[in-house]
């Protein structure tokens, strides 16, 4: 079909294939027999049960590991779309309809009022006091509190979202060099340094 007609000879190549060992030629590369998979087909079915298990539902992780037969690969894609749903609803704009006159608008449509408002948007003054006159200093220290606690919250939301996707990037390095070694490439700076100049 239309791929073959952008096949290319080892003269035409401006890769040197050199750097994943002295002996790999573009005819080690040179496969005009392969198909690509555009379905989820494993041909393996010890490999699609653990697949199952980990991915769930998720047709990105079912397909790495159908493709490549490896685990870790769909583990990675797992992860890297659980994170990636995670830092999505952390990253959600927050709404408060009506907007929080006195207060903080902590979720959707949730005010926390100051010490001295009540209502929906905090716009209405406190009127109830306790019969000395003085105003509800435990009501008052609870919504501090509150305020405290949610900003707080949001900081280690935002610590974790960090750790989360230092780990993701640790993980997706880990599983490129995993599959190199599979593969018996090393990656080796002065070879790719040595082909850029030869290019």
């Amino acid at each position: 079909g239309f791929g073959i007609t952008w096949i290319i000879n080892a003269t035409e190549s401006l890769f040197d294939y050199s750097f994943n060992g002295p002996a790999v030629t573009w005819e080690d590369f040179y496969d005009p027999d392969f198909s690509p998979m555009l379905d989820i087909t494993f041909s393996d079915p010890a490999i699609e049960k653990q697949a199952r298990e980990i991915c769930k539902d998720d047709p990105f992780c079912l397909y790495d590991i159908a493709a490549t037969g490896d685990v870790a690969v769909g583990e990675s894609t797992f992860v890297g779309s659980e994170n990636l749903e995670m830092i999505t609803g952390l990253l959600m704009p927050v709404f408060c309809d009506p907007p929080c006159i006195n207060g903080v608008c902590i979720s959707n449509d949730t005010c926390i009022c100051g010490e001295e408002f009540e209502g929906l948007d905090c716009s209405e003054p406190v009127t109830s006091q306790k019969d000395d006159d003085e105003p509800d200093k435990e009501s008052n220290e609870t919504e501090v509190s509150v305020i405290v606690g949610a900003t707080l919250g949001s900081i280690l939301l935002f610590v974790i979202l960090i750790i989360l996707i230092i780990i993701g990037i640790a993980v997706a390095s880990h599983v490129h060099e995993r599959g190199k070694e599979k593969k018996g490439l090393r990656y080796s700076p002065e070879k790719v340094l040595d082909s850029e100049t030869k290019i």
